[in-house]
């Protein structure tokens, strides 16, 4: 019986280490490069009014950026573009309920709003200074069209700290 018990626990064991997050399924890459790439498969000027939304294929990469402690209530219309994509694909209706807060990093010389899921967010106050570098892992759902010009939108689903600042 003992034997059954340790066999069971260290089963259960490595199944809660397979079941952790997938970090090796997101593709390395920059916002930059992502531009490029999605260049050559967009026409924008057909889709850049302002209000235009492009949904993309969900996508998850994985990029560099600089933890800046900057946050505010996610905008009305990130908050609209998410709760459009996520209506759009099955499994992801609740994507609306879970970003509700966009933090702001830089990456590339450039400051970008992202939205950060409410439970990895949580972790940030503990987690992070700013300055610190980070690996965000995130998912590019394709652009929406503002007055000031396109937004990306990267929706962030986990991070690791990479160096402190």
């Amino acid at each position: 019986m003992r034997r059954f018990l340790l066999l069971t626990w260290a089963a259960m064991a490595v199944a809660a280490q397979a079941g952790g997050f997938p970090f090796e399924a997101f593709r390395a890459t920059t916002i930059k490069q992502l531009l490029i790439d999605e260049s050559e498969h967009t026409v924008r000027d057909q889709y850049s009014t302002p209000g235009s939304r492009l949904f993309h294929p969900p996508e998850r990469i994985r990029l560099v950026a600089t933890f800046t402690g900057e946050h505010r209530p996610l905008a009305a219309t990130s908050a609209k573009f998410i709760a459009l994509y996520g209506a759009s694909r099955p499994g992801n209706e609740a994507w609306a309920t879970q970003f509700t807060e966009e933090w702001r990093f830089e990456a590339e010389g450039k400051t970008w709003w992202l939205p950060v899921e409410n439970q990895v967010a949580a972790f940030f106050p503990k987690e992070l200074r700013p300055g610190d570098k980070v690996e965000l892992y995130a998912v590019f759902t394709g652009f929406q069209w503002l007055e000031k010009g396109y937004d990306v939108m990267l929706l962030v689903e986990e991070f690791q700290t990479i160096n402190r600042g």
